[in-house]
């Protein structure tokens, strides 16, 4: 008899069998065909996937995502922190904003950008 009572099978169940089913329908979900066909097909299919919704994210959220990308860059910049890869960094992730609330797209490029 591998165990004696019930609950002792219970508590060495609980402690290792889920975490170890957890883990494992985790790993075979990433590595399965499937998710990464499924991603592709609601990248496709959501129009709102790479886009502004309507609404608050327009009005309120990417104006003060650009207002935080700005305070924080001007920040690094008075402490002295501020690198060429971090500069850079900045300034990509507010022009992908910019160009986001300009365009519907942040992977758009105009030459007044």
């Amino acid at each position: 008899m591998i165990f004696p009572t019930f609950w002792l099978f219970s508590i060495l169940a609980i402690v290792v069998g889920v975490p170890l089913a957890v883990f494992s329908g985790y790993f075979h979900f990433k590595r399965s065909e499937a998710y990464s066909s499924e991603v592709d097909i609601g990248v496709e299919a959501n129009p709102y996937y790479y886009k502004i919704t309507p609404g608050k994210e327009k009005d309120i959220g990417v104006p003060f995502t650009v207002a935080s990308i700005d305070l924080s860059f001007a920040m690094a910049k008075k402490l002295g922190v501020l690198t060429l890869e971090v500069e850079s960094t900045f300034l990509e992730a507010r022009r992908k904003y910019v160009n986001l609330a300009k365009h519907g797209d942040y992977r758009v490029t105009s030459p007044d950008d």
